[in-house]
């Protein structure tokens, strides 16, 4: 996330409720302010990881309803969600 000054403890305590939500098959969560010496961060300074058991289980989580209110939350602490916010979703 590219996140501005002001809102970085508003957006650090939306991730950490993520990492409370308690979801069947929500594995692992992980996240914090980037402090890579590499500076290869092209402007993204917050980001996470959230690990699931498989893709039902994301899909469970994506739906649910603090999902959904954290999410907004998460969208109205960005300057511009669409360039600000970027999401993957991968396999092992």
């Amino acid at each position: 996330m590219r996140v501005l000054e002001p809102e970085i403890e508003r957006v650090r305590q939306i991730m950490a409720e993520i990492g409370k939500l308690d979801i069947a098959g929500k594995r692992n969560f992980d996240g914090g302010l980037n402090a890579s010496p590499e500076q290869r961060d092209q402007g993204f300074n917050l980001g996470f990881v959230v690990t699931f058991d498989d893709w039902d289980a994301l899909a469970a989580y994506q739906v649910h309803p603090e999902h959904q209110r954290q999410g907004q939350a998460l969208l109205d602490a960005l300057a511009n969600p669409d360039r600000d916010l970027l999401v993957m979703d991968w396999e092992f």
